[in-house]
């Protein structure tokens, strides 16, 4: 008997297969958190921070790129609270480096170090894998795992760290990601992307005479966060996709010709400007008049301080669509400058854009005492950045904020990340 191969063959769409096996396994595989709150993406003081450092970010200094990439990451190491505990996931190969740095951090007592098979390929980015939560009903603490994954071997970090952290986990069949959510005090921000595709991958039921709005509300409610008030970030304007003739455009270099790309990041369909909301939207917490403060990033305000032309590629009615809708809202929006930036691929020809953000920072409000860690790209390369540093940091301190400046972040920029995609808060001190 011959069999149609296609169908064992899964569909042209993984996540949707993922999706529908979430929604199938057994309840007591796929457990559901029956009041899930989040963690905060900045309130509460920090607890214990988890970076996820490949062997090459330890071990192998030759490259420029790695020991820049190697120096952001001991800078914010450096200047995180001597009381923040961490849970580092590293190659077994790079234990002793590993060893060796917490030792000289004078951190060796409070760090957990987690050590995976020096064949096994994952990221530096831990934000995104999971998010954290508490359920109400019992106090017990979980790690919610949405349908979309990098790769397999980050999809295994979040097993590891639940079995040393004494928290639960479970997945979710939603669509999220770390960076593309953040969590204030009485609301949370979800970027569009991610609620788009939870509904076209047929993971929101509509009930009754539900409006698509009112069930993706409810069932994210259900699933992921049950008490703060959910808003969608996304643009009511075209946004440029990941379409070849969008993304990349011949220019000429000395006398060679040369691929320059735009729009890293973007996805066919897309309604963000950056691919996560945490790369241009920075929760600042509630001023004196008792209004939550959010800064979004202004591309057009990093090119008047540079003194040159906006750059044309960049979006900017994109992002001031945004500030506009969280101003509806009921926010107050500060904007600070988001520069652009590009690195020069000289070996393959190609010049690839990328926004140097100081929004990707670390935020910690606590008590009376607040403050941020953040990202600077001032360097060598860039002298310029230096301004747009220096804006960041007077807008910082104009809202109150401590303001510790980290290293420069460009290696991790140029791949559309920072302070915020390595380090992720797995527990927070939570706010009187």
């Amino acid at each position: 008997m011959e069999t149609d191969s296609k169908l064992f063959s899964g569909s042209d769409d993984p996540l949707l297969d993922r999706g529908i096996a979430l929604q199938l396994f057994d309840e007591r595989l796929i457990k559901k958190v029956r009041q899930p709150s989040l963690l905060s993406s900045v309130h509460g003081r920090i607890e214990t921070v988890l970076l996820t450092l490949p062997s090459w970010i330890l071990r192998y200094q030759r490259q420029p790129e790695i020991r820049s990439s190697s120096a952001a990451v001991w800078s914010l190491l450096q200047q995180l609270p001597d009381t923040a505990e961490y849970t580092i996931v590293t190659h077994e190969e790079a234990e002793a480096e590993l060893e060796v740095w917490l030792d000289e951090l004078n951190a060796s007592g409070r760090a957990r170090v987690l050590t995976a098979p020096n064949k096994m390929r994952f990221g530096s980015w831990p934000q995104d894998g999971f998010a954290v939560c508490v359920d109400r009903s019992d106090s017990r603490r979980y790690l919610l795992e949405p349908v979309p994954y990098r790769s397999p071997e980050d999809a295994c970090i979040p097993g590891m760290i639940a079995a040393s952290a004494a928290a639960d986990r479970t997945q979710v069949p939603l669509c999220f990601e770390g960076g593309n959510m953040l969590v204030g005090d009485d609301f949370w921000l979800l970027g569009m992307d991610s609620a788009v595709q939870s509904v076209k991958l047929g993971l929101i039921d509509r009930q009754g005479q539900e409006t698509r709005r009112q069930a993706l509300h409810r069932v994210f409610t259900q699933r992921v966060e049950g008490e703060r008030k959910l808003h969608l970030i996304g643009s009511r304007i075209p946004v440029p996709g990941f379409e070849r003739e969008a993304l990349v455009r011949k220019m000429t270099i000395d006398g060679h010709t040369w691929d320059e790309v735009l729009y890293r990041g973007n996805g066919t369909g897309t309604v963000q400007p950056i691919f996560h909301i945490d790369a241009f939207v920075t929760l600042a917490g509630r001023g004196p008049s008792g209004v939550y403060t959010v800064l979004v990033g202004d591309p057009g305000m990093a090119a008047e301080l540079l003194n040159q032309e906006p750059w044309p590629h960049a979006t900017q009615a994109v992002f001031d669509d945004i500030a506009e809708q969280l101003t509806i809202l009921g926010f107050n929006v500060v904007r600070n400058p988001l520069p652009l930036a590009y690195h020069d691929d000289e070996i393959h020809k190609v010049r690839a854009w990328y926004f140097a953000t100081a929004n990707n920072a670390l935020v910690e409000i606590a008590d009376a005492t607040r403050t941020v860690w953040l990202p600077c790209y001032g360097n060598s390369d860039h002298p310029e950045l230096e301004t747009t540093d220096q804006k960041n940091e007077e807008i910082w301190r104009g809202l109150g904020f401590d303001v510790q400046l980290l290293a420069d972040f460009h290696p991790f920029a140029r791949n559309l990340g920072a302070a915020h995609c390595i380090a992720k808060c797995l527990a927070r001190e939570a706010s009187p």
